[in-house]
């Protein structure tokens, strides 16, 4: 699977891959924090294929203004249904979010929910590098604390 990002432009480039996802091995307390989740489904998501043509179309077409992606003569918008349907992830019970993180900057973000920031040269702007994310927490401690176990669980989730 691939990062894409989408900048200011409407262009997409190629940020890194997420290859290394399996060898990023989970404990038994890990794997259960990431079903209590809900999110569980996106683990069997690295061998999804995108087809960076279509993508591209379906940016070029999206009017932020509506939400949607407008066509000759009608608007489609992707539903939480939709979502759901393709990622494998359950649409109902709790709402999954981290509160009101609006007056937060995205290294007091990093710093709370993952425990350490990166440095200038593993992220660009509020983006982290896959690279920093793999290499920082992919592997657990011989006895690792609970706040360990959740930080390193929450940036699996997160590459």
């Amino acid at each position: 699977m691939r990062c894409l990002i989408m900048q200011e432009a409407r262009e997409l480039s190629l940020c890194q891959t997420t290859e290394e996802l399996k060898t990023w091995n989970l404990n038994e307390r890990q794997q259960q924090l990431v079903d209590a989740s809900g999110l569980g489904n996106l683990k069997y998501m690295g061998d999804l294929a995108i087809n960076r043509t279509v993508l591209r179309v379906f940016c070029e077409v999206w009017s932020k203004e509506t939400n949607t992606a407008r066509f000759h003569d009608f608007e489609m918008a992707p539903s939480l249904r939709d979502t759901a349907y393709i990622l494998g992830i359950p649409i109902i019970g709790r709402a999954v979010t981290t509160g009101a993180v609006l007056n937060m900057s995205s290294e007091e973000l990093l710093l709370q929910y993952l425990g350490r920031v990166p440095g200038s040269k593993d992220c660009r702007g509020s983006r982290v590098k896959l690279s920093w994310l793999h290499s920082k927490f992919s592997q657990l401690s011989a006895h690792p604390t609970e706040k360990e176990i959740a930080c390193k669980t929450r940036a699996d989730l997160l590459y």
